[in-house]
């Protein structure tokens, strides 16, 4: 018999699932973008870049003109800027050769030393907020230190510092030193719309420096310019409507053993798709609330039992509300979306009924009587796929459960084929 998790574990088991065995190539995620780089002698190239977007910041890239039929690696010493467009999001990156904070993170390596370490380094960094303060993103490859470099007119761009370190050498305490505060007073200190509360208030992170960027530029009556928007996991809802054919088994001994047959039914729900960020559109949590209608009686069966014969006939019926929580993949590179599809279903009984007719040959006689001892709740595994086409879909769904026997000694099993089309309101 299958064991009964609790539905939020199986939200984490598939998520689980999709951290461990869905590496990025495999999932095709990584194609050739359109986009262009700026050479360092000043010359614009357009074509494509194989490209996809992640935390930290590319090493180098490739770049092509004929569709990745042939490329040319491009380092950070050979352009000045390079940009690519991913699903409608514009990606622009700078390469910098300056000293930057290397200052460890880890705090196993963190001193007592409050000055910061900078050391010479050669990047890229991704624009973020653009205006009379430009603002980038980077993140270092080599010990995964989080950067923000901000650049004013002719002055040099610097790497806005916010290094660790100990108060003493009992490293009992913890400290930052916020030098990135001094920094961005002295950069906005001809902007009378940022007070200084608004500086000593900021956080090192990219909303709040963000913002005050955002807030200088447009106090100094600068159009804003570019301006990054992180992706998010977008939300859609829909409704599907189809036929699961249900097969019911109730195993045990003798006049407990009974094979239903295929049965279909109704089956309806709600939709919301949770689009996963940095996945292309391709990875999602898709989760469904539906309602389903399983009432089924086995063929008669003849038993003999001693010196008696029995016609046994059994009667089940249920009405299911379902949670269906599955990790979804879906190429995303055509005008019709095929998708695989993994995970859980969770089933409640809003209403439940079982009984057996017996009839005995040698005494003429018949009896009614319920014999399984049943439980409301319902735990499936599932596997699927489909396709979908704009906001419309189509779903094939394999379901194996554990049913409504609560009896250690009579186990009931669950098989489902689900077939199913939806519609989506927001895609």
């Amino acid at each position: 018999m299958i064991r009964t998790l609790n539905p939020v574990f199986n939200i984490a088991l598939v998520s689980l699932f999709l951290a461990c065995f869905c590496p990025v190539r495999l999932l095709a995620l990584e194609k050739w973008k359109p986009g262009y780089v700026v050479r360092t002698h000043g010359d614009t190239l357009k074509g494509s870049i194989f490209y996809h977007h992640t935390d930290k910041t590319p090493l180098n890239i490739s770049f092509s003109q004929d569709g990745g039929a042939n490329s040319t690696k491009y380092t950070p010493l050979e352009i000045s800027f390079f940009s690519v467009l991913e699903n409608g999001q514009s990606y622009i990156f700078r390469s910098f050769v300056m000293n930057v904070d290397n200052t460890p993170e880890e705090l196993a390596m963190v001193d007592t030393n409050k000055n910061p370490v900078m050391v010479r380094d050669t990047f890229f960094a991704q624009l973020i907020s653009e205006g009379a303060i430009n603002l980038y993103h980077y993140k270092s490859h080599k010990h995964g230190k989080v950067h923000f470099i901000v650049e004013k007119g002719v002055m040099p761009a610097a790497d806005l510092i916010n290094n660790a370190y100990y108060l003493d050498n009992s490293k009992q305490f913890f400290m930052r030193n916020e030098l990135f505060k001094r920094q961005m007073r002295v950069l906005t200190a001809d902007c009378p719309g940022i007070l200084m509360d608004q500086i000593n208030q900021l956080k090192f992170s990219e909303a709040g420096l963000v913002k005050i960027a955002s807030l200088y530029n447009r106090g100094l009556g600068d159009a804003q310019g570019y301006e990054f928007q992180p992706e998010k996991t977008q939300f859609v809802f829909g409704v599907y409507a189809g036929t699961c054919f249900n097969d019911l088994q109730i195993r045990g001994n003798g006049l407990d053993n009974v094979k239903f047959g295929i049965q279909p039914t109704l089956d309806v729900g709600i939709v919301c798709d949770m689009i996963l960020p940095k996945s292309g559109k391709a990875l999602s949590m898709h989760n469904e609330i539906g309602y389903n209608i399983f009432r089924d009686q086995s063929p008669a069966q003849n038993i003999s039992i001693g010196w008696d014969a029995v016609m046994k006939e059994v009667y089940a019926g249920a009405d299911y509300l379902r949670m269906t929580n599955v990790f979804r993949y879906t190429y995303p590179y055509s005008t019709l979306h095929p998708y695989l599809e993994i995970g859980l279903v969770n089933g409640y009984a809003l209403s439940i009924a079982e009984y057996r007719n017996i009839t005995y040959t040698f005494s003429n006689s018949t009896s009614r009587e319920t014999y399984l001892e049943v439980r409301k709740y319902e735990q499936s595994y599932c596997v699927g796929l489909g396709a979908t086409y704009k906001k419309a879909g189509l779903m094939l769904r394999y379901e194996k459960g554990n049913g409504f026997s609560g009896s250690s000694a009579i186990g009931t099993i669950t098989t489902r084929y689900h077939l199913a089309f939806y519609y989506m309101f927001g895609k």
